[in-house]
């Protein structure tokens, strides 16, 4: 039995979100003005995407990354073509290459903009079914979580490179930046600041995600925005130096539905993979 609904009623995002939370498998299939996705997940994690919609190769973001020459990628079409039906995937083929993190992080980033393509209309539907259960088989094994397409998706569509930001994971820590004062003074949208608030120093963003009660695409939305704006930076490693908190910082305290939602985050519960 298939579960079939309309972007307008659920959110592509929103809906990859639920099935990472309860770990599902399966085979998602979207149709909207870009042109028909199709999406694999296994256990919550999308592992393969093929789309009609443009979308740059795999080639030319390994030629980008200087992984490869023109030359070399253009014997490795040859060779793909000379298999015909029964080719095997461009990322297997560049495995003598190519180093395999380096095809795996470049296919993440494809697959990544396929979703994220698909997940910017609102006017389209899908199908979801568990039977039928079947991705194009590849040495090449992709496991992304749906933060990383989220992060990954908007960087790359959006072109928010000029940030210089290595922001991979909903995993790491923002922090109030420097000379960052007065904010209660600041005109910013709801989201941006309820993102701004929740920041403490040790929250992560998925524990801003569940605090705030937001969607994963809603709170990265809002982080790019106050990282363009220069009101926050991104904290490396797992212990992240204190951040000075402003009074209007201080006065913005979770209610207390809000700090249970933390306590049962740092507990383990509701964790996506």
């Amino acid at each position: 039995m298939a579960l079939q609904g309309t972007l307008a009623e659920l959110p592509l995002l929103e809906l990859l979100e639920i099935f990472s939370r309860y770990y599902r498998s399966g085979w998602l299939s979207v149709d909207t003005s870009f042109g028909h996705t199709d999406i694999y997940i296994n256990t919550g994690r999308i592992i393969y995407a093929e789309s009609e919609a443009d979308r740059e190769p795999l080639g030319k973001i390994l030629l980008n990354r200087k992984l490869l020459t023109q030359e070399q990628l253009d014997e490795v079409l040859a060779s793909q073509r000379r298999e015909g039906e029964e080719r095997r995937m461009l990322g297997e083929i560049l495995l003598g290459l190519i180093p395999r993190e380096d095809i795996e992080d470049a296919l993440a980033d494809q697959f990544s903009e396929m979703v994220y393509l698909a997940s910017c209309e609102v006017d389209g539907s899908f199908v979801y079914r568990v039977s039928g259960y079947d991705p194009p088989t590849s040495k090449i094994v992709v496991k992304l979580r749906i933060d990383e397409v989220v992060l990954r998706g908007m960087a790359r569509v959006e072109d928010m490179s000029h940030l210089g930001v290595g922001l991979l994971s909903f995993r790491q820590v923002p922090l109030l930046a420097d000379g960052a004062i007065n904010l209660r003074e600041l005109d910013l949208p709801q989201d941006e600041w309820k993102v701004l608030s929740l920041i403490d120093g040790r929250r992560n963003l998925d524990e801003i995600t569940m605090a705030g009660n937001l969607t994963r695409f809603r709170t990265a939305r809002a982080l790019y925005n106050l990282l363009e704006k220069r009101l926050v930076e991104i904290g490396i490693g797992t212990s992240p130096p204190p951040v000075k908190r402003t009074t209007a910082i201080q006065a913005a305290k979770p209610d207390p539905e809000t700090l249970e939602n933390i306590k049962r985050t740092l507990e383990g519960e509701g964790d996506a993979g």
